[in-house]
């Protein structure tokens, strides 16, 4: 990240990705397919894909500015909605392993 967000000084949790499960006998919080439910029920800003969050925090593909989605932090706790990456090849070449950040 380029600015410091309510989860640290410079990056964002990515434990998962969001699937696509279409079998309603698979019940399962982590689906893209979810994303307008999940919106409504934490309040989060329209015209969102959610590809990994809690509730509290999410990193969405946003598409609020147009058809092509930048990659957006939202957390809904905090009440921060920033952009990550610009698009998602950004995003994707902005991944670190994550004991880049060790405790």
């Amino acid at each position: 990240m380029a600015q410091p967000t309510s989860w640290a000084k410079g990056h964002v949790p990515l434990h998962d990705l969001f699937g696509i499960v279409t079998e309603p006998e698979h019940e399962t919080a982590q689906n893209l397919l979810s994303t307008e439910y999940m919106t409504q029920e934490w309040g989060l800003p329209p015209k969102q894909v959610l590809l990994s969050g809690d509730g509290h925090y999410w990193i969405t593909l946003d598409y609020r500015a147009g058809d092509s989605p930048s990659v957006a932090w939202i957390d809904a706790e905090c009440d921060e909605d920033m952009q990550i990456a610009p698009s998602f090849a950004a995003f994707l070449a902005g991944l670190v392993p994550d004991t880049t950040y060790e405790a």
